[in-house]
C-alpha cells in the first residue's frame, strides 16, 4: 500500500468513527444533558435519580473530564480530584450501598475534606466542582440564567 492510499483509508476511517461517535452521543447523553440543564437544581436531582446507572455515570464522566481540564484549578487540586474519575462506573450508581458505590462516596468525601482543608475551598466551590454534574461553564450559565429570572418583574 502506498502513502496516498494509506492517507485516504485513514481519512475515511476517521470520518466514519467521528460520525458514529457523534450519532451515539446524540442518541445517548447529549439530549439528556440538554434537557436536564433547562431545569432547576432540585428538578435536575429528581431527573438524575430517574436515569439508568449508565446514564448517571456518563453525566459524571463528562463533568469529570471538564473539571480535570479546567484552567481555574491548580495541578494540585486536580490531583486530589483525579482519583474519583477511576471510580465512576455504572456499578457505583446501580446500588450506592455496594462496595463500588461506597468507594465512590468515600473518595468524594475525602477529596472534599482535603480541598477544604488544604486549598480553602468553600461550599460553593465544592458544589461547583464536586457536587453537581453540570460542567464549570454549564454551572456559570445556570447562575446567570437564574439571576436574570430573579430580576424579572413578577
Amino acid at each position: 500500500m502506498n502513502y496516498k492510499s494509506f492517507i485516504h483509508i485513514l481519512t475515511v476511517a476517521v470520518i466514519c468513527v467521528g460520525s458514529c461517535a457523534e450519532s451515539s452521543e446524540k442518541n445517548g447523553i447529549v439530549p439528556i444533558r440538554e434537557e436536564i440543564l433547562t431545569k432547576t437544581i432540585p428538578e435536575q436531582v429528581e431527573m438524575f435519580q430517574a436515569l439508568t446507572p449508565e446514564l448517571r455515570c456518563d453525566l459524571w464522566r463528562v463533568k469529570m473530564a471538564n473539571t480535570l481540564a479546567s484552567k481555574n484549578l491548580t495541578k494540585e487540586e486536580k490531583a486530589v480530584i483525579k482519583p474519583l474519575a477511576a471510580l465512576l462506573t455504572p456499578k457505583a450508581y446501580f446500588d450506592e450501598d455496594t462496595s463500588d458505590g461506597l468507594a465512590l462516596r468515600e473518595a468524594a468525601e475525602e477529596a472534599a475534606g482535603r480541598l477544604t482543608k488544604e486549598y480553602a475551598w468553600d461550599e460553593l466551590k465544592l458544589f461547583k466542582y464536586l457536587e453537581t454534574f453540570m460542567t464549570e461553564q454549564e454551572y456559570d450559565e445556570y447562575l446567570r440564567r437564574i439571576n436574570r429570572e430573579d430580576c424579572q418583574p413578577k
